[in-house]
């Protein structure tokens, strides 16, 4: 795996060793980090090298710039480069703001430890990927949004237009729009002379004066050229054409599409024209002016000749079913009259097999989610009733992928002279991969803020839990410095709490280490190992740790469990010196081992005070005390059963407390059994 590369701006040189220090110990090699004391050469290199960093790790407060300034000259110079932002106690205000302006995270100094500090630095990469993709599936479902509708204009003209005009101001109305067109116009060739039809939008001077009464074949023209070649022509194409001809319209970027019958003739030009500051012509907006044309194309030779519209049709299918396939959507019709349902080519890869058969008998609840099916007939029959549009977003079962899509129908009813219905027709676009992508991006995010609490309450507690040792060592620091000549009893004292409160904070930062390695993923062994041996060493162990305790050894099942040895130790030493710690001296401990079913079951009992029920739930959480228990005050860190779940559930077992006031408390573990193959048994 390849290192992650750091760049830290940094211009305190003890900050700056500490960050490479804290990173060195948290992850060896994971790290190439680079330093900077200065905002500029990091963002002149940045100006002139692709990508020399992964992520920048900067301070709020340099020599050439302070506070959000520094974040957002970083920004201007790298958008989308993941930056984690560092700063003071007093500076967590601008920190905060710095996250709204674009940073992925921030870091107070002094109040990181190496594990935190990879941990930003990796969740910043993360999160700025999740932002890139994030951006780049609105793009295409933008792009997807787009098609969608030039397809539903197109499907408008094809069905509710009749004259070669009602088909131009249709396609025009939807198509101009999108290609931020000032106008679009329909040039239609009558015998030798060129006839403007219709015109969307206002036409430019010296166009209007050209159209005005006709263009015969005498004057040259690049519309003649567009007919006589049968290509089209766009603003970037005119280099090659001659200085003579018309059109000469330098502020303009004009599209100039051949408009064919089903014959293969050229009849029409469909024309555009916008602003050049637009910039030229996209392979896309071609596209769109291309079909835009093909369609016209059909309405005008259906217009022109009746008795060809059979042939019209066809072709107007196949390069529409080719415009679906694409797209990966589904045209449809429903004949309200005849009730009948027809769709496109395309239907049964998009909707599945099952899908289409049923959908064509009209037995729509078979396919669509029970969840779905109130809102589906609410719109239908609103539709229906007293709309021209449909338009709904529903789950199809696909029985080819053995689980549900999430589809997008959006269609037009077409009603006869008394506004009855006739005809639903419309598209239907699979939008399942966007619905998947935004349930992901949610899950994601609400992960990461269950992760940002979960650490600020532990860094929070751990204060906490720090603040008292650290009290008491300090108060009698001062004691002693205080009063030199204190009686040597009361000196002795002192020592002694000091002794007592550091080995508490050794005990307490030990535990927060273990635990931290675990919330880092730490590996452990998965061997064989008999775990009564393992339990019987660490009984022999909790010997010691008796103050006049009867400290029982139950019986001990031969039971065989794969894990770490050392972990399962630490497991059995944490809840018999728990145990310990929370019976009175004169009371007793047990522990004892069985197999119950394919699980390892062992329990470490006590006849204490035992746990008030509504605490049993909480046991388990980092620094969390049962009342009954905190009163006693055993000198514990409070962590000592999170690491015991914590062990237990890297062993992929179970633990839990059965306990009841004054009948003390039983702590049970369950492993799985290891499985032993016929020959290793023999």
């Amino acid at each position: 795996m390849s290192r992650l590369r750091v760049l830290l701006v940094e211009d305190n040189p003890g900050d700056a060793f500490l960050v490479q220090e804290l990173l060195e110990e948290a992850a060896p090699d994971a790290f190439a980090l680079e330093h900077l004391t200065h905002l500029a050469p990091a963002l002149e290199r940045l100006q002139h090298e692709h990508d020399p960093w992964d992520v920048v790790l900067l301070d709020l407060s340099l020599p050439d710039a302070q506070g959000l300034d520094t974040v957002h000259r970083m920004r201007a110079a790298a958008p989308v480069l993941p930056l984690v932002v560092m700063s003071g106690l007093g500076d967590q205000g601008v920190a905060l703001a710095a996250v709204k302006e674009g940073a992925q995270d921030y870091l107070v100094k002094g109040q990181v430890d190496g594990q935190g500090l990879a941990k930003a630095l990796r969740y910043a990469v993360e999160r700025a990927r999740t932002q890139q993709l994030l951006t780049e599936q609105n793009r295409l479902l933008h792009a997807a949004r787009k098609r969608s509708e030039l397809l539903a204009a197109l499907s408008d003209a094809l069905h509710a237009a009749r004259t070669p005009e009602q088909v131009a101001q249709t396609a025009a109305s939807h198509v101009g729009p999108l290609l931020k067109a000032d106008y679009m116009a329909l040039v239609q060739q009558d015998g030798d002379t060129l006839v403007l039809i219709h015109v969307w939008g206002r036409l430019p001077e010296p166009f209007a004066r050209t159209a005005e009464g006709g263009i015969p074949r005498s004057v040259p023209s690049v519309m003649w050229q567009v007919i006589d070649r049968g290509t089209a022509l766009y603003t970037e194409d005119y280099l090659s054409l001659p200085q003579h001809l018309d059109l000469d319209l330098p502020a303009y970027g004009v599209a100039l599409e051949p408009v064919r019958g089903s014959d293969g003739k050229v009849r029409a030009v469909l024309s555009a024209g916008r602003p050049k500051l637009h910039g030229p012509w996209l392979e896309t907006e071609r596209e769109l002016m291309a079909r835009a044309a093909a369609t016209l194309g059909l309405a005008l030779e259906r217009a022109e000749m009746m008795a060809r519209l059979e042939a019209s049709n066809r072709a107007l299918e196949s390069r529409l079913a080719l415009a679906l396939e694409s797209a990966g959507m589904v045209a449809w019709e429903w004949d309200l009259r005849h009730r009948q349902v027809m769709f496109s080519d395309t239907a049964e890869q998009v909707l599945g097999g099952q899908a289409v058969q049923t959908l064509l008998g009209e037995r729509y609840r078979e396919v669509v989610h029970p969840e779905d099916q109130a809102d589906f007939d609410a719109r239908l029959r609103a539709a229906l009733e007293h709309g021209d549009e449909y338009r709904a977003t529903f789950r199809v079962w696909h029985s080819e992928r053995n689980d549900y899509l999430w589809v997008e129908h959006r269609g037009r009813v077409s009603r006869d002279a008394r506004g009855r219905p006739l005809i639903l027709s419309g598209i239907a676009h699979d939008i399942t991969p966007y619905r998947l992508a935004e349930a992901a991006l949610r899950e994601s995010e609400a992960r990461l803020r269950q992760i940002n609490e979960s650490q600020k309450r532990f860094v929070s507690d751990a204060a906490h839990e720090l603040r008292a040792p650290l009290t008491a060592i300090l108060g009698n620091l001062e004691l002693m410095e205080r009063f030199p000549q204190m009686p040597p009893a009361e000196r002795e004292e002192a020592l002694r709490e000091m002794r007592q409160e550091a080995r508490r904070m050794h005990r307490l930062v030990s535990d927060l280490l273990t635990l931290a390695r675990g919330d880092g993923g730490v590996t452990v062994r998965n061997d064989p190992l008999p775990l009564g041996d393992v339990l019987l060493t660490a009984f022999e162990e909790a010997r010691h740790l008796a103050r006049g305790h009867d400290l029982r050894l139950g019986p001990l099942a031969q039971a065989q469990v794969l894990g770490d040895s050392d972990y399962l130790k630490q497991l059995a030493l944490i809840l018999l010196d728990n145990a310990l710690k929370y019976t009175p001296p004169d009371g007793w401990v047990e522990l004892e081992l069985s197999v119950r079913d394919d699980k390892a079951e062992f329990r470490v009992r006590d006849n204490g005070p035992g746990i008030p029920t509504a605490d049993l739930p909480r046991v388990f959480e980092r620094f969390f005390r049962a009342d009954a228990s905190r009163s006693q005050d055993p000198g514990g860190s409070g962590l000592g059963l999170a690491i015991a779940k914590w062990i237990v559930e890297i062993h992929k077992g179970n633990i839990w407390l059965e306990s009841e006031l004054g009948h003390g408390t039983t702590a049970v573990v369950q492993l799985p059994l290891a499985k032993v193959s016929q020959a290793s048994a023999r």
